[in-house]
Protein backbone atom coordinates (compact mmCIF):
# COMPACT_ATOMS: atom_id res chain seq x y z
CA UNK A 1 0.00 0.00 0.00
CA UNK A 2 1.56 3.33 -0.97
CA UNK A 3 2.42 5.84 1.81
CA UNK A 4 -0.12 8.59 2.19
CA UNK A 5 0.41 11.91 3.96
CA UNK A 6 -2.11 12.28 6.72
CA UNK A 7 -3.89 15.64 6.54
CA UNK A 8 -5.73 17.55 9.21
CA UNK A 9 -9.45 17.66 8.71
CA UNK A 10 -10.55 20.88 7.09
CA UNK A 11 -12.50 21.81 10.21
CA UNK A 12 -9.18 22.18 12.15
CA UNK A 13 -7.37 24.34 9.60
CA UNK A 14 -9.15 27.61 10.42
CA UNK A 15 -8.79 27.36 14.26
CA UNK A 16 -5.08 26.48 13.90
CA UNK A 17 -4.50 29.46 11.62
CA UNK A 18 -6.25 31.80 14.06
CA UNK A 19 -4.20 30.39 16.97
CA UNK A 20 -0.98 30.92 15.03
CA UNK A 21 -1.87 34.55 14.26
CA UNK A 22 -2.71 35.17 17.93
CA UNK A 23 0.69 33.83 19.03
CA UNK A 24 2.48 36.01 16.46
CA UNK A 25 0.62 39.14 17.62
CA UNK A 26 1.37 38.32 21.27
CA UNK A 27 5.10 37.97 20.50
CA UNK A 28 5.10 41.33 18.67
CA UNK A 29 3.34 42.95 21.62
CA UNK A 30 5.88 41.63 24.13
CA UNK A 31 8.82 42.81 22.00
CA UNK A 32 7.37 46.30 21.50
CA UNK A 33 6.75 46.73 25.25
CA UNK A 34 9.98 45.22 26.45
CA UNK A 35 11.70 47.40 29.03
CA UNK A 36 15.36 47.40 29.80
CA UNK A 37 16.05 45.84 33.18
CA UNK A 38 19.45 46.36 34.80
CA UNK A 39 21.25 43.45 36.40
CA UNK A 40 20.34 44.23 39.99
CA UNK A 41 21.58 40.94 41.38
CA UNK A 42 25.26 41.44 40.63
CA UNK A 43 27.33 42.53 43.62
CA UNK A 44 29.66 45.42 42.87
CA UNK A 45 33.36 44.69 43.15
CA UNK A 46 35.09 46.11 46.19
CA UNK A 47 37.25 49.18 45.48
CA UNK A 48 40.92 48.42 45.00
CA UNK A 49 41.95 51.66 46.70
CA UNK A 50 40.51 54.15 49.14
CA UNK A 51 39.06 57.35 47.74
CA UNK A 52 40.81 60.62 48.56
CA UNK A 53 38.91 63.33 50.39
CA UNK A 54 39.08 67.09 50.05
CA UNK A 55 40.15 69.30 52.93
CA UNK A 56 37.31 71.16 54.61
CA UNK A 57 37.09 74.95 54.50
CA UNK A 58 37.60 76.87 57.73
CA UNK A 59 34.20 78.40 57.05
CA UNK A 60 32.16 75.33 56.12
CA UNK A 61 28.48 75.99 55.31
CA UNK A 62 26.96 77.42 58.47
CA UNK A 63 23.48 75.96 58.35
CA UNK A 64 21.40 73.20 56.81
CA UNK A 65 19.96 75.69 54.32
CA UNK A 66 23.49 76.73 53.33
CA UNK A 67 24.37 73.11 52.60
CA UNK A 68 21.31 72.80 50.37
CA UNK A 69 22.18 76.00 48.56
CA UNK A 70 25.71 74.70 48.13
CA UNK A 71 24.38 71.56 46.48
CA UNK A 72 22.58 73.56 43.82
CA UNK A 73 25.56 75.77 42.91
CA UNK A 74 27.60 72.83 41.63
CA UNK A 75 27.59 72.10 37.91
CA UNK A 76 28.09 69.11 35.68
CA UNK A 77 25.96 66.14 34.80
CA UNK A 78 25.06 65.30 38.41
CA UNK A 79 23.26 68.60 38.82
CA UNK A 80 21.43 67.97 35.57
CA UNK A 81 20.16 64.64 36.88
CA UNK A 82 18.35 66.20 39.82
CA UNK A 83 15.57 64.32 41.56
CA UNK A 84 12.68 63.56 39.24
CA UNK A 85 9.45 64.36 41.01
CA UNK A 86 7.18 61.81 39.32
CA UNK A 87 9.14 58.59 39.52
CA UNK A 88 6.95 55.56 38.88
CA UNK A 89 9.31 52.76 39.89
CA UNK A 90 12.87 52.65 41.12
CA UNK A 91 15.18 49.65 40.89
CA UNK A 92 18.12 49.41 43.31
CA UNK A 93 21.24 47.30 43.56
CA UNK A 94 22.07 45.28 46.68
CA UNK A 95 23.61 48.33 48.33
CA UNK A 96 20.38 50.30 47.91
CA UNK A 97 21.71 52.52 45.11
CA UNK A 98 19.49 53.64 42.25
CA UNK A 99 20.14 51.80 38.99
CA UNK A 100 16.97 52.54 37.03
CA UNK A 101 14.12 54.98 37.32
CA UNK A 102 10.87 55.14 35.37
CA UNK A 103 10.06 58.82 34.92
CA UNK A 104 6.67 60.42 34.38
CA UNK A 105 7.98 63.78 33.19
CA UNK A 106 4.71 65.72 33.23
CA UNK A 107 3.15 63.71 36.06
CA UNK A 108 0.14 62.58 34.01
CA UNK A 109 0.37 58.95 35.09
CA UNK A 110 2.18 57.67 31.98
CA UNK A 111 5.89 56.77 31.96
CA UNK A 112 7.77 58.97 29.47
CA UNK A 113 11.28 57.55 29.72
CA UNK A 114 13.58 55.37 31.77
CA UNK A 115 17.02 56.30 33.06
CA UNK A 116 19.51 53.48 33.56
CA UNK A 117 22.70 54.19 35.54
CA UNK A 118 25.94 52.21 35.50
CA UNK A 119 28.08 52.48 38.63
CA UNK A 120 31.78 51.89 39.23
CA UNK A 121 33.25 49.93 42.13
CA UNK A 122 32.74 52.95 44.42
CA UNK A 123 29.04 53.18 43.59
CA UNK A 124 29.58 56.32 41.51
CA UNK A 125 27.70 56.88 38.27
CA UNK A 126 29.92 56.50 35.21
CA UNK A 127 27.29 56.06 32.51
CA UNK A 128 23.69 57.12 32.09
CA UNK A 129 21.37 55.90 29.36
CA UNK A 130 17.91 57.23 28.65
CA UNK A 131 15.24 55.11 26.95
CA UNK A 132 12.30 56.98 25.48
CA UNK A 133 9.05 55.27 26.44
CA UNK A 134 11.12 52.79 28.47
CA UNK A 135 11.61 50.69 25.36
CA UNK A 136 14.71 48.74 24.46
CA UNK A 137 16.29 51.32 22.11
CA UNK A 138 18.46 53.96 23.87
CA UNK A 139 17.73 57.59 22.98
CA UNK A 140 20.53 59.42 24.83
CA UNK A 141 23.83 58.26 26.36
CA UNK A 142 26.26 60.05 28.68
CA UNK A 143 29.70 58.82 29.74
CA UNK A 144 31.19 60.34 32.91
CA UNK A 145 34.88 60.58 33.85
CA UNK A 146 35.86 61.08 37.51
CA UNK A 147 39.03 62.02 39.34
CA UNK A 148 40.65 60.35 42.34
CA UNK A 149 38.15 62.12 44.63
CA UNK A 150 35.19 60.68 42.76
CA UNK A 151 34.27 64.08 41.30
CA UNK A 152 33.19 64.58 37.71
CA UNK A 153 35.90 66.07 35.54
CA UNK A 154 34.34 65.37 32.13
CA UNK A 155 31.18 64.03 30.56
CA UNK A 156 30.50 63.06 26.96
CA UNK A 157 27.09 63.12 25.33
CA UNK A 158 26.01 60.80 22.53
CA UNK A 159 22.66 62.33 21.62
CA UNK A 160 21.22 59.25 19.88
CA UNK A 161 23.54 56.53 21.25
CA UNK A 162 24.98 55.72 17.83
CA UNK A 163 28.55 55.53 19.14
CA UNK A 164 29.45 59.06 17.96
CA UNK A 165 30.13 61.63 20.70
CA UNK A 166 28.26 64.86 19.94
CA UNK A 167 29.31 67.06 22.87
CA UNK A 168 32.20 67.09 25.34
CA UNK A 169 32.24 68.98 28.64
CA UNK A 170 35.38 69.36 30.74
CA UNK A 171 35.33 70.49 34.39
CA UNK A 172 38.27 71.99 36.27
CA UNK A 173 38.09 72.04 40.08
CA UNK A 174 39.88 73.86 42.88
CA UNK A 175 41.41 72.33 46.03
CA UNK A 176 37.96 72.11 47.63
CA UNK A 177 36.44 70.31 44.66
CA UNK A 178 34.43 73.32 43.44
CA UNK A 179 34.08 73.61 39.67
CA UNK A 180 36.02 76.72 38.66
CA UNK A 181 35.93 76.24 34.90
CA UNK A 182 33.74 74.38 32.42
CA UNK A 183 34.45 74.03 28.71
CA UNK A 184 31.80 72.80 26.27
CA UNK A 185 32.87 71.58 22.85
CA UNK A 186 30.23 70.61 20.30
CA UNK A 187 31.74 68.02 17.98
CA UNK A 188 34.54 67.29 20.48
CA UNK A 189 37.22 68.22 17.94
CA UNK A 190 38.58 71.43 19.45
CA UNK A 191 37.71 73.26 16.23
CA UNK A 192 35.06 75.97 16.11
CA UNK A 193 33.16 75.40 12.87
CA UNK A 194 30.45 77.71 11.58
CA UNK A 195 27.63 75.58 12.94
CA UNK A 196 29.36 74.61 16.20
CA UNK A 197 29.97 76.28 19.54
CA UNK A 198 32.71 76.29 22.14
CA UNK A 199 31.55 77.80 25.42
CA UNK A 200 33.64 78.49 28.49
CA UNK A 201 32.39 79.34 31.98
CA UNK A 202 34.40 80.46 35.02
CA UNK A 203 33.14 80.20 38.61
CA UNK A 204 34.27 81.90 41.83
CA UNK A 205 33.28 81.03 45.41
CA UNK A 206 32.99 82.70 48.79
CA UNK A 207 34.35 81.44 52.11
CA UNK A 208 31.30 79.19 52.56
CA UNK A 209 31.89 77.45 49.25
CA UNK A 210 28.87 79.12 47.65
CA UNK A 211 29.21 80.48 44.15
CA UNK A 212 29.80 84.24 44.16
CA UNK A 213 30.51 85.03 40.47
CA UNK A 214 30.10 83.35 37.10
CA UNK A 215 31.40 84.44 33.70
CA UNK A 216 30.30 82.80 30.45
CA UNK A 217 31.07 83.25 26.77
CA UNK A 218 33.01 81.97 23.77
CA UNK A 219 36.29 80.33 24.68
CA UNK A 220 39.29 82.63 24.26
CA UNK A 221 37.16 85.78 24.11
CA UNK A 222 35.82 88.29 26.61
CA UNK A 223 32.83 86.98 28.62
CA UNK A 224 29.39 87.70 27.22
CA UNK A 225 27.37 87.17 30.38
CA UNK A 226 28.30 87.91 34.00
CA UNK A 227 26.38 86.72 37.07
CA UNK A 228 26.85 87.79 40.69
CA UNK A 229 25.45 85.83 43.65
CA UNK A 230 24.46 86.83 47.19
CA UNK A 231 22.89 84.67 49.92
CA UNK A 232 20.75 84.96 53.01
CA UNK A 233 21.62 81.71 54.74
CA UNK A 234 19.12 82.15 57.56
CA UNK A 235 16.21 82.35 55.10
CA UNK A 236 17.57 80.04 52.41
CA UNK A 237 17.53 82.83 49.80
CA UNK A 238 19.83 83.18 46.79
CA UNK A 239 19.97 86.49 44.88
CA UNK A 240 21.46 86.71 41.41
CA UNK A 241 22.34 89.84 39.45
CA UNK A 242 22.87 89.42 35.71
CA UNK A 243 24.99 91.74 33.60
CA UNK A 244 24.01 90.39 30.18
CA UNK A 245 26.90 92.13 28.34
CA UNK A 246 29.44 92.32 31.19
CA UNK A 247 29.52 96.10 30.70
CA UNK A 248 28.90 97.00 34.33
CA UNK A 249 25.13 97.44 33.97
CA UNK A 250 22.86 95.00 35.79
CA UNK A 251 20.05 93.92 33.47
CA UNK A 252 18.09 91.39 35.49
CA UNK A 253 17.81 90.32 39.11
CA UNK A 254 16.52 86.97 40.36
CA UNK A 255 15.67 85.94 43.87
CA UNK A 256 15.33 82.23 44.58
CA UNK A 257 13.80 81.00 47.83
CA UNK A 258 14.60 77.40 48.72
CA UNK A 259 12.35 75.01 50.59
CA UNK A 260 13.45 71.92 52.47
CA UNK A 261 13.78 70.22 49.08
CA UNK A 262 16.61 72.01 47.24
CA UNK A 263 15.17 71.27 43.80
CA UNK A 264 12.98 73.80 42.00
CA UNK A 265 13.09 76.84 44.33
CA UNK A 266 10.44 79.53 44.12
CA UNK A 267 11.80 82.18 41.75
CA UNK A 268 11.19 85.93 41.47
CA UNK A 269 12.39 88.13 38.60
CA UNK A 270 13.03 91.87 38.72
CA UNK A 271 13.54 93.03 35.12
CA UNK A 272 15.98 95.91 35.17
CA UNK A 273 16.57 95.53 38.93
CA UNK A 274 14.32 98.49 39.72
CA UNK A 275 12.63 96.99 42.79
CA UNK A 276 9.48 95.79 40.98
CA UNK A 277 8.72 92.12 40.49
CA UNK A 278 8.28 91.43 36.78
CA UNK A 279 7.19 87.81 37.33
CA UNK A 280 7.41 84.97 39.83
CA UNK A 281 7.14 81.19 39.67
CA UNK A 282 5.78 79.44 42.76
CA UNK A 283 5.80 75.67 43.16
CA UNK A 284 2.68 74.04 44.52
CA UNK A 285 2.81 71.85 47.62
CA UNK A 286 2.51 68.71 45.46
CA UNK A 287 6.07 69.39 44.28
CA UNK A 288 5.57 68.86 40.54
CA UNK A 289 3.35 71.70 39.32
CA UNK A 290 3.73 75.44 39.68
CA UNK A 291 1.98 78.77 39.22
CA UNK A 292 3.41 81.74 37.34
CA UNK A 293 2.34 85.29 38.10
CA UNK A 294 3.16 88.52 36.24
CA UNK A 295 1.76 90.97 38.77
CA UNK A 296 4.10 92.89 41.08
CA UNK A 297 1.42 93.00 43.78
CA UNK A 298 0.80 89.25 43.68
CA UNK A 299 4.52 88.40 43.59
CA UNK A 300 5.23 90.78 46.47
CA UNK A 301 2.54 89.05 48.55
CA UNK A 302 3.90 85.61 47.64
CA UNK A 303 7.41 86.72 48.51
CA UNK A 304 6.38 87.86 51.98
CA UNK A 305 4.50 84.58 52.55
CA UNK A 306 7.58 82.53 51.62
CA UNK A 307 9.88 84.62 53.79
CA UNK A 308 7.54 84.12 56.77
CA UNK A 309 7.45 80.39 56.03
CA UNK A 310 11.23 80.13 56.08
CA UNK A 311 11.33 82.15 59.29
CA UNK A 312 9.03 79.57 60.83
CA UNK A 313 6.17 82.05 61.26
CA UNK A 314 3.70 79.81 59.46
Amino acid sequence: MPNRIREFPKKWKLPLTVLFLILVCFAIFLFAHHRVEPNIGKVLDHPVRKKLTRRVRPNAPRSERAKKLNKRTDTGVAAEMGSFRCTKNTFLDEAGRILRREIDENCDGAVDFCVVQELNAYGEEVRRTRYRGCGNVPSNCIEITRNEYGEEIAYYTDENCDGHIDECHYLKRNDHGDVIEEIGDKGCDGVLAEDEWHRCSSFFYNEDGLKSREYEGKCGEEPENCLYYEYDLALGIERVKEDAKCDGTVDHCWTQIYRDDPDNPDRFMDKGCVGIWYSCTIWRDNGYSYQKFTSNEVCARKYEELVRRNRGQQ
